[in-house]
């Protein structure tokens, strides 16, 4: 199965801003989705979640989406 692990800064739209994950896979409609206060906790809540689907969390690459963190320095 294709899982995607993505941890972003969210800087503008609806809901929470700030840290986020996401993990996700198309081939069993699956998304799981949440909001933290750090990137250290939206990788260790992604991880989390990838495990309580059963997935192996280091056998899955995680991607660091930062645009926008600059404007929180």
């Amino acid at each position: 199965m294709a899982w995607h692990v993505i941890v972003f800064w969210k800087s503008f739209g609806t809901g929470p801003l700030g840290w986020h994950w996401r993990i996700a896979n198309a081939e069993v409609g699956l998304e799981e989705e949440g909001s933290v206060d750090s990137v250290e906790q939206a990788m260790e809540a992604a991880r989390g979640a990838l495990g309580r689907h059963g997935v192996d969390p280091k056998a899955v690459r995680v991607e660091v989406w930062d645009e926008g963190v600059w404007e929180k320095c």
